[in-house]
């Protein structure tokens, strides 16, 4: 369009008219600019984020297993240990008290004589 064909539009539509089929035009190249401009590259690097977060994501779960097959070992040894201990202590209290009993009637029979 050249101007002689504007000016007519503008004659033949109105001044108000003009204004909003501009204002509109406008809104829409702002739009369209912000959208190029601003929200694509925010929309592109939301992407990039959430697509590190989740590797992230990945490396902690795998983390979070190795650590939690780690404690479950050492969960494991210390009843094993414990167990141990438990079974060691019992049968030195068992000897002890065979001892006792032993050391106890060779008392009572020394005494009597």
């Amino acid at each position: 369009m050249d101007e002689k064909e504007i000016v007519l539009l503008v004659e033949r539509l109105g001044v108000s008219c003009s204004f909003l089929i501009f204002f509109v035009w406008t809104t829409y190249k702002a739009a369209n600019w912000l959208g190029e401009k601003i929200i694509l590259p925010l929309h592109d690097r939301h992407i990039k984020f959430i697509d590190r977060l989740e590797n992230g994501l990945e490396s902690v779960v795998k983390s979070q297993e190795n650590t939690m097959g780690i404690l479950n070992q050492i969960l494991l040894n210390t009843r094993e240990l414990h167990e141990l201990k438990r079974t060691k202590k019992e049968t030195a209290n068992a000897e002890w008290s065979y001892l006792h009993k032993w050391y106890y009637c060779c008392y009572w029979v020394y005494r009597i004589k």
